[in-house]
Order: C-alpha cells, then sequence, then structure tokens
C-alpha cells in the first residue's frame, strides 16, 4: 500500500476523503453525484496496470467485436470443449478453455509468492483466490426477454383493433412489430445481438469474466477499504496483468 502516499499528491481530495466514497446506488442524486465522481477521479490504480473501467469506457468488454457488434459464445456444435471447468470450493465454475488455463497459472503465481514470504498469507483476501462465477448461460434469460416482448407487443396489437385487424400474416407482423419499435416504447432489444449489448446482459456471458467474490460492487466503499487496501493487492493486479487479466475498477 505503500503505492497510495503517492496519490495525495495527485488529486483534489485531502487525506482521509479520497479513500472513502460514498456513492452508492441508494443515495440521492447530488450526493451520489459528488461521491461517484470522487471514486471516478482518484487514481487508485496509481502506478499499476490500467485497469478495466467498465463503467466509462468498456461498458461490454467481452460482447461486442472492434466494430461494436454484440456477439456471444457460440452454442451447438464443439461448444462443450470452448469451456473448461474452474477448480473452487464454491460450485460448477466454467470460463472458455484459454481463460481456464491463464488463471490456474495466476493461482499458481500467487501461492508460490506466498511460500516465498514475497505477499501476505494471512489477512488478504488475494492470498488465495477461489472464483464464485464464470460463464453464464444466456439462453434462458434471453428468452424469457422475448416473451417479455411478444405479450408486451400482443397488449399493444389488441388496444388497435383497427391494426390488430389487419395483422393477418408474418410480413404485417413484422411490419406493425417495427412500428412499435418506433415509437420507443418496446421494453428492450428485439435481437440476441440487441440483447447482449443492453443493460439487461450480463458481463459473464463472454465467458471470459471471472467473479471472485458475490460482492455488492454499488457501494464504492467496499471497494477501496475490502480490497484495494488490501495488503496484497497491487502484488495481485501486476501479476494478473502478467497472466492477461484486467482488474475491473468497479469491481475490483
Amino acid at each position: 500500500m505503500s503505492d497510495f502516499v503517492s496519490i495525495n499528491d495527485t488529486i483534489p481530495y485531502p487525506p482521509g476523503e479520497w479513500d472513502r466514497p460514498l456513492g452508492n446506488n441508494g443515495a440521492g442524486a447530488l450526493e451520489n453525484y459528488i461521491q461517484r465522481k470522487k471514486y471516478k477521479d482518484v487514481p487508485y490504480f496509481l502506478l499499476l496496470p490500467q485497469p478495466l473501467d467498465s463503467w466509462y469506457d468498456k461498458n461490454y468488454f467481452g460482447r461486442v467485436d472492434p466494430v461494436q457488434n454484440g456477439i456471444v459464445v457460440k452454442k451447438g456444435g464443439d461448444f462443450g470443449s470452448l469451456l473448461r471447468q474452474v477448480k473452487t470450493t464454491r460450485g460448477d465454475v466454467f470460463v472458455l478453455n484459454f481463460v481456464e488455463l491463464a488463471f490456474r497459472e495466476l493461482k499458481q503465481h500467487m501461492a508460490t509468492a506466498v511460500a516465498a514470504g514475497a505477499v501476505a498469507n494471512e489477512g488478504s483476501f488475494y492470498s488465495d483466490v477461489s472464483p464464485s462465477a464464470g460463464f453464464y448461460d444466456y439462453d434462458k434469460d434471453a428468452q424469457d426477454f422475448k416473451e417479455v416482448l411478444r405479450r408486451s407487443y400482443s397488449v399493444r396489437l389488441k388496444k388497435n383493433p383497427v391494426k390488430f385487424k389487419k395483422v393477418v400474416d408474418f410480413k404485417s407482423y413484422v411490419e406493425y412489430l417495427l412500428d412499435f419499435y418506433d415509437t420507443k416504447q418496446a421494453p428492450g432489444p428485439i435481437t440476441l445481438s440487441g440483447y447482449t449489448v443492453s443493460p439487461l446482459s450480463t458481463p459473464l456471458m463472454s465467458g471470459m469474466v471471472i467473479d471472485l467474490v458475490p460482492e455488492d460492487f454499488s457501494k464504492d466503499i467496499i471497494k477501496v477499504t475490502k480490497y484495494m487496501k488490501d495488503p496484497n493487492f497491487r502484488y495481485f493486479a501486476r501479476a494478473a496483468r502478467k497472466y492477461g487479466f484486467y482488474i475491473d475498477r468497479n469491481a475490483p
């Protein structure tokens, strides 16, 4: 944590305030703006590898291609061979096969560092991390949403007898469905790719994300006091990048 001393010279917040951001989803709008801005402005990753910013920059990292089209892990065929189980005590956790290999090497690196006394063995979350979640199968959620959309569209048609009577084939059904979207009243995206780049999706559906703990990261104070101030955090952040991982700045 010695790197944190340098932060005092780089931010417009006094000591004792910059490391206590109080933003959370339940706070009032003005207070939350002030506190969220504090968390955004403070260089918590000073002298560390650049983290992934899933709030303000890489919102859909792993879920979009280079031109920002929504993408998902392809089902069918050799889908099973794409995933590999991560050893954990918290149930079945699967990720893409190359992610599992990299994580296994990262865990071994941390175990070696602990054995050598290079990092703290006790009192640190990062000395022996164990995944709590990996690949999330998006099928059911996507299908459930399609059903919500179908019902919403059906209700809209039935409220307009004139249009309802004109829906006699697939072409007319699609025509009025597109009209429904033009009104901006549809509950959300209609395609899987659209679903992927919507707030309804989860980063876990990419197969490239590993959650280390089922934490409520809507509370900024937890991120700083419980994780970033962990005695092994800064070592772990550097080791993670060595093995190809980004630390999510908003869920460290």
